[in-house]
């Protein structure tokens, strides 16, 4: 088992596929991410990994089919979430990734201070696949 630190910059949000100006929708949340991580190496070539990873909002935008929205409510600067992921090791230094992430604390409430049960507020969820060049192997 190994503990794996990382510094990534990572874009989410999400998008409708309409192209009716009414319907449309498209966020975009930049953060400089710093996950934090568990792993388990099941053969020399697979691991799986599961963490945490602290993420600082860098810039927000919303916009519709008629441009820039205001915001109604601010994103959090901050956001906490929790990631769950398996790795392939294709060559040496060239290791693909495929990795869940899904935010513990909501990232921004819900319009009008809703919530729902459990629900309180907007949360990130996202599916990241990834090739990553191994700078070095300390340790090994």
């Amino acid at each position: 088992m190994d503990i794996q630190l990382e510094l990534r910059y990572v874009q989410k949000g999400s998008q409708s596929n309409s192209e009716i100006p009414e319907e449309y929708y498209r966020s975009e949340l930049n953060y400089i991410e710093i996950p934090l991580f568990l792993k388990y190496h099941f053969h020399s070539k697979i691991s799986a990994d599961i963490g945490i990873a602290f993420g600082f909002l860098q810039k927000s935008t919303e916009n519709d089919g008629y441009g820039e929205l205001p915001s109604d409510s601010e994103f959090n600067k901050t956001e906490l979430s929790g990631l769950i992921g398996l790795e392939y090791q294709l060559w040496k230094r060239i290791i693909f990734n495929a990795r869940f992430n899904y935010s513990i604390l909501p990232v921004r409430d819900h319009p009008g201070e809703q919530t729902y049960y459990l629900n309180k507020g907007q949360y990130n969820s996202v599916l990241t696949f990834t090739l990553y060049y191994q700078l070095a192997n300390i340790g090994k």
